[in-house]
């Protein structure tokens, strides 16, 4: 089951504000906003609360747009679903340009559909400009606000009536955001990431292509998978750094970015038959350097006839440093198979990353670490390690105090990490460990 919270629906033509509407009326920049028309292709979804009420609100594509990828079809299917799902429209309508006929074309879709519908007359960035809202009564609704979504004027008053139109039982017993699981699915382009999140989601939540690129911006898609919520981050699919050149390529990378330091888990999805490209090595990376929990899933096992998984793995092991200890999973998005797989490592991932060691454990585990490879000292400095705590989880972090932080070399930090994981439940996350000098009880610092 997917998206419990009732629904606010943002439609409209191209280059009306939807997008920056949506990031005004959630509260963050989450669309991708560019003067180029046709840059919202998939429903993008976020929680918003108004007078007490909870619920999300969609943003959709430009009803009409000529798609320079030709994916227009693929977009009028998006906004009709999103239509469809809605309990409450607002029909986006550009002040500047006045009463447009395609405007009267979506307002005449929205009245078949019998749902609660509100004009935001948007670009009003100053009062003169109110008196254009006359006009757009001829659309047929009752509702219609004079808004801006860069000033935010009269944003309020048109959420009032938003939330006086929800289902009286919105945001009551749906479970908050800040509860479910997130999930950022990363990759580069083509890997079969959209394929895998509607697999997952169980419809066409987002659109599908051989078109690179064709994901833009980041989609919050909420799923369940029994008692668990979870939502599902589709990121846009990167490639090499000197080959991105656009602006609307480069914020969509910027927000795949932000979905991997927001998520709690990744999955980076990599295809099988294909070698590891340095985009999957640089996503690698990053991900590590965020300290995030990941799996790496090799998608389009139907496409490995022949191929030892095996030896595919440990070729995988030896292309992506720094991942050993990360879980791998095959599975085929197109097929469905073993698409399960990839989210029962998750909710293990999330497990481990969410425990704290005892301290005295922890402070066992690394005095046989110690015993079984001193640190080399510096000269006639000598390394010393008194005693560890953990300070935090999700990413599991670890204080340890000692004499001088640095006299320990990066290998051996690497060294005690390695050791803590293997030793204490955190065999397949990533760890954090934080030097820090050690203050005796006088007040002095230990220095020998």
């Amino acid at each position: 089951m997917t998206d419990q919270l009732p629904t606010v629906v943002i439609v409209g033509r191209p280059n009306v504000g939807k997008s920056s509407l949506f990031n005004c009326v959630v509260g963050r920049r989450i669309a991708i906003v560019d003067d180029m028309p046709g840059v919202t292709r998939d429903r993008l979804s976020s929680e918003a609360e108004r007078n007490g009420l909870r619920f999300n609100v969609t943003d959709t594509g430009g009803v009409g747009i000529v798609d320079r990828d030709d994916l227009s079809e693929e977009v009028e299917k998006q906004i009709t679903m999103a239509c469809e799902e809605a309990d409450v429209i607002i029909l986006a309508v550009d002040a500047r340009d006045g009463l447009n006929p395609y405007d009267e074309e979506i307002a005449r879709r929205l009245r078949t559909l019998g749902k609660p519908c509100i004009v935001a007359v948007n670009k009003i960035d100053h009062p003169g400009l109110e008196i254009e809202k006359e006009q757009f009564h001829k659309l047929g609704f009752n509702d219609v606000f004079p808004v801006s979504a860069v000033s935010k004027q009269g944003i309020g008053e048109m959420l009032d009536r938003a939330a006086e139109l929800l289902p009286a039982q919105a945001g009551e017993t749906a479970p908050a955001g800040e509860d479910a699981l997130k999930i950022a699915i990363v990759g580069k382009r083509n890997s079969g990431k959209s394929t895998y999140a509607n697999a997952l989601a169980g419809r066409e939540r987002v659109i599908v292509s051989e078109v690179p690129g064709t994901t833009r911006d980041s989609v919050d898609i909420r799923i369940r998978r029994g008692e668990r919520e979870i939502i599902l981050i589709d990121t846009a699919g990167m490639r090499k750094k000197r080959q991105v050149k656009d602006p609307v390529e480069y914020y969509s990378v910027h927000r795949a970015q932000r979905s991997i330091r927001r998520c709690d888990v990744v999955i980076h999805v990599m295809e099988a038959p294909a070698d590891i490209s340095q985009v999957d090595k640089d996503i690698g990376a990053y991900i590590i350097e965020e300290f995030k929990p990941f799996v790496l899933v090799l998608n389009k096992i139907d496409l490995t006839a022949g191929v030892k998984r095996a030896k595919f793995i440990q070729y995988v092991r030896q292309q992506l440093q720094g991942a050993a200890f990360a879980p791998i999973c095959f599975m085929s998005a197109m097929k469905g198979t073993g698409i399960d797989d990839p989210l029962k490592a998750a909710f293990r991932l999330h497990e481990q990353a969410s425990y704290r060691a005892p301290t005295a454990a922890l402070n066992q585990a690394l005095h046989d670490a110690l015993q079984a490879r001193s640190p080399a000292a510096t000269g006639r400095a000598f390394p010393k390690l008194y005693y560890a705590t953990q300070v935090e989880t999700n990413p599991p972090t670890f204080v340890l105090f000692v004499n001088k932080p640095e006299l320990f070399s990066t290998d051996y930090r690497r060294y005690l990490a390695n050791h803590i994981r293997k030793n204490l439940p955190f065999p397949e996350v990533p760890v954090k460990i934080l030097m820090r000098r050690h203050t005796s009880r006088n007040g002095g610092r230990e220095s020998k």
